[in-house]
C-alpha cells in the first residue's frame, strides 16, 4: 500500500541557464539512478523565469504511470545526515537529554541550558539538523557527495518573507504576518546563537546561509514513512523536490508504508490521469491557507483560502463610547471578526454577533438603554441600513489601506521581490474585502470572482438570520 501525501515544494528562482539546467538535470538523473532511483525517460526538467524549475512530460504519459520510484535510503532524512557528518550529529545530539548536573539558577551556563531547552523544546528537531546538513554541504561546494542535486537546489529566496529585511517587512503595512515573521527571525536567530554556542563547527557558517537553510528545508522537504513501526519522517528527495505547485495537480507523491518482503521501502511519484507530451507535472500543496502559503513558500496562491480580520473600531470622540462597549461586551460582540475567501464566508453565530457589534456602534444613545440581546436580531429599516453603512465604510478604508504601498515602502521600489509579492499578497486579501464591502452596498458583482463569492456568502448569511 502506498500513502500519497502531498506537502509543499518551494518556488524559488534558479540562476540556471537553459543548457546549464539539461545538464545538471542529466547529472542528477544519472547521481540517482546509481543510488538505486528508477526515474521514467517520459520526465524532464525545465526552467520558467518565474517558477523556477519544473517537470514536464517529455512524451504521453498512461493513466497511473509511475514517473519516480527511489529506494529509502537515498532519500535524505536528518537521521542519515547525522550519520554523514561530525558537525551535523553534534547538532542532532542537542536533542538528547543533557547531564544531570547541579547548576546555578543565575550565570552564563545557566542561561544557555535555558536556551537550549528552548530551542529543544520548541523547533523541529528534524528541520534544525537538515538546515545544519544543507548548510554545510553548501560550504563544500564541489567536494560535496550531493554535488549533483545540490547544483538543482536554491541558494536563494528572494520571495520568502524569513529572509526579509526590516525594510523589506514594511511593504506588509500593518498587516499581523508583519509580527509573526518578525517573532519567528528572533527564533531562528536564537537557535543559531545557541548551536553556536554548543557546537564550534557552526562558526564556519553564517546565521544568513543558516536561515537560508532553513527556508529550503521548511520549503522543499517532503514527510517520508519510515522505521518500524512506520512514522514519518522530514527528508529532502532530489528530484522529487522540482516538484512545483498547482490547486489541479498532475503528480501524487507518497511512500510506501509496508515494503515486499526481501525488498526495501519505497518513495514514488505516479501521474493519476496520465499526461501529454509537453504537460507540466505540478502536485499539489494540500490545504494550507492564503497566509501559511505566504510566509512559508513566499508567494501569494490566488486559489488558497484567505482570511480577512474585522475590528469594529468605536469612535474615541463618541460622548456614549463606554456604554456602547459595555453592551458589546454583554453579548460578546467586542471582539475581532474573521471572514474568508470560502462559503460560507463566516461562521452564523460569528457573523450575526459582527452585525450587533455593527448595530451597538451606529444606535441612537437612548438605544443603549434597551436589552443588549435585542441588538442580535434585526432592527428597523433604517438603523439597519446605517450598521451597513458603517460596515461598507470600514471594508472601503480597510480595502484602501491593502491597496496602497506603504508610506515606508519607498526606498524598496515596486520592482523588488519583496515589494511584488507583498502586492500581490494584500491585493487578494483586498478582494475578500471588496466582498465585504459590496455585501454591505447592497452591491451586485456580475463576474465570477472571490469578492462575488464573498459579497453572496454574506447576503444569504443575512437572509438566513432570524427575525
Amino acid at each position: 500500500a502506498i500513502r500519497i501525501v502531498c506537502l509543499c515544494l518551494a518556488l524559488g528562482a534558479i540562476p540556471a541557464e537553459p543548457g546549464v539546467t539539461t545538464d545538471a538535470a542529466d547529472a542528477l538523473r544519472s547521481w540517482l539512478t546509481n543510488r538505486g532511483a528508477l526515474i521514467s525517460e517520459s520526465v524532464g526538467v525545465s526552467h520558467n523565469d518565474e517558477r523556477g524549475l519544473e517537470l514536464h512530460a517529455l512524451k504521453d504519459i498512461a493513466a497511473g504511470e509511475e514517473i519516480l520510484s527511489m529506494p529509502q535510503d537515498a532519500v535524505i532524512s536528518a537521521e542519515i545526515a547525522a550519520k554523514g557528518s561530525r558537525f551535523v550529529s553534534a547538532v542532532a545530539e542537542l536533542w538528547d537529554p543533557p547531564p544531570k548536573v547541579r547548576l546555578p539558577k543565575i550565570g552564563h551556563e545557566a542561561f544557555w541550558v535555558e536556551q537550549r531547552d528552548e530551542m529543544t523544546s520548541l523547533a523541529s528537531k528534524s528541520q534544525v539538523v537538515l538546515a545544519a546538513f544543507l548548510a554545510e554541504e553548501w560550504r563544500f561546494g564541489n567536494q560535496s557527495t550531493y554535488t549533483p542535486w545540490l547544483a538543482l537546489v536554491p541558494r536563494s529566496y528572494p520571495t520568502c518573507p524569513m529572509l526579509w529585511t526590516t525594510e523589506e517587512m514594511e511593504c506588509l503595512g500593518n498587516l499581523d504576518e508583519k509580527s509573526v515573521i518578525s517573532d519567528k527571525q528572533k527564533q531562528w536567530l536564537q537557535d543559531y546563537q545557541t548551536i553556536l554556542h554548543y557546537v564550534p563547527g557552526m562558526r564556519n557558517i553564517s546565521y544568513a546561509e543558516f536561515a537560508t537553510a532553513r527556508v529550503a528545508v521548511e520549503s522543499r522537504t517532503h514527510g517520508v514513512l519510515m522505521g518500524e513501526p512506520s512514522k514519518e519522517e522530514t527528508c529532502f528527495v532530489p528530484f522529487a523536490d522540482l516538484l512545483n505547485h498547482n490547486e489541479t495537480p498532475v503528480a501524487k507523491w507518497g511512500s510506501e508504508r509496508n515494503a515486499q518482503v526481501g525488498e526495501m521501502r519505497r518513495f514514488r511519484i505516479d501521474v493519476p490521469r496520465g499526461a501529454n507530451t509537453g504537460d507540466l507535472l505540478p502536485c499539489s500543496y494540500g490545504k494550507k491557507s492564503h497566509q501559511q502559503i505566504f510566509l512559508t513558500y513566499g508567494f501569494a496562491d490566488v486559489h488558497a483560502s484567505r482570511k480577512v480580520t474585522l475590528n469594529v473600531v468605536l469612535p474615541r470622540w463618541d460622548p456614549h463610547r463606554s456604554e456602547r462597549m459595555a453592551m458589546m461586551l454583554h453579548i460578546g460582540a467586542y471582539r475581532s471578526f474573521a471572514v474568508r475567501s470560502a462559503t460560507p464566508a463566516m461562521d452564523p453565530q460569528e457573523f450575526r454577533l459582527l452585525l450587533a457589534s455593527l448595530r451597538v456602534a451606529t444606535v441612537a444613545p437612548e438605544r443603549l438603554n434597551d436589552d443588549p440581546s435585542s441588538m442580535l436580531s434585526p432592527l428597523g429599516a433604517e438603523e439597519e441600513k446605517t450598521a451597513l453603512r458603517f460596515l461598507a465604510d470600514l471594508a472601503a478604508e480597510l480595502v484602501s489601506d491593502l491597496k496602497k504601498a506603504p508610506a515606508r515602502n519607498g526606498d524598496l521600489g515596486a520592482s523588488s521581490a519583496a515589494a511584488r509579492t507583498c502586492s500581490s499578497y494584500r491585493g487578494q486579501l483586498a478582494e475578500v474585502l471588496q466582498g465585504v464591502q459590496a455585501f454591505a452596498e447592497g452591491v451586485r458583482i456580475s463576474h465570477a470572482s472571490v469578492s462575488n463569492i464573498v459579497a453572496r456568502s454574506l447576503q444569504e448569511l443575512y437572509e438566513g438570520l432570524p427575525t
